[in-house]
């Protein structure tokens, strides 16, 4: 006799992590399942949007007060780059360089592997290993703007300006690709379902639809992984 259906709070919260439910699973129905899981996805997605927004909006503040402690201003007039003095901006990241030089005082050739870097008139990305050159009029034409000013007030300004609209933007991007990652479980579920069932699931009398269960189970724990990678400055694939 099937083991009664847990309540939807420790589906929730224990399905991800507990084996033995994964388990009881194989009797429950898929909606059952799909209910906590998808509810806890996009809470955990949503939730790090909105940490990702705050922190980006977080390190532009910083950026603003310290900006002209490192550099001079910077001014994109009708897509000419031009810095007011001699300190030019530079900043790395996570392996890559942002260069602003308009005048090419760093050559190409002695830049590092992955770089981006701001010439007169163009901005050259090499982050992927493909080299890759966009005209910064055409950045200007798409913004609508003749002028851009860069300096620490001015960046100040944009992140307090923006602060919300980043967080309420992330938390939306993230809810909105976790839900594409969803249907790709179900599709991965399937399959796996198959595979289990063909595997060892006939010889233990479970049918196809338990077998599926179990499979959709078992990936409830994906969105928990993702996050804590995501966290960790790292990640999967995705598949």
């Amino acid at each position: 006799m099937p083991e009664p259906m847990p309540p939807f709070w420790k589906r929730l919260l224990l399905l991800p992590f507990n084996p033995m439910l994964v388990a009881e699973a194989r009797s429950w129905s898929v909606g059952a399942i799909l209910g906590p899981m998808v509810l806890l996805a996009l809470v955990l997605s949503g939730g790090l949007g909105l940490y990702r927004g705050i922190d980006f909006t977080m390190k532009l503040k910083e950026g603003g007060r310290t900006f002209d402690g490192m550099a001079d201003p910077i001014v994109i007039e009708r897509g000419v780059l031009r810095v007011e003095g001699t300190r030019l901006f530079r900043y790395e990241e996570a392996g890559t360089l942002f260069l602003v030089d308009p005048e090419e005082t760093v050559p190409e050739a002695e830049l590092p592997a992955r770089f981006v870097v701001a010439r007169r008139n163009s901005l050259i990305d090499n982050q992927q290993g493909r080299r890759r050159e966009t005209k910064l009029l055409e950045v200007t034409s798409v913004l609508k703007m003749d002028l851009i000013r860069i300096d620490g007030a001015t960046v100040t300004a944009w992140a307090n300006r923006w602060a919300t609209s980043f967080a309420l933007g992330m938390t939306a991007l993230m809810v909105v690709f976790e839900g594409f990652g969803l249907l790709a479980t179900l599709l991965y579920a399937l399959l796996c379902g198959l595979v289990l069932g063909g595997m060892w699931g006939k010889s233990r009398g479970l049918s196809g639809g338990a077998t599926f269960n179990v499979a959709l189970a078992a990936l409830a724990g994906k969105s928990v992984v993702g996050v804590v990678l995501a966290l960790l400055g790292t990640g999967v694939g995705f598949c």
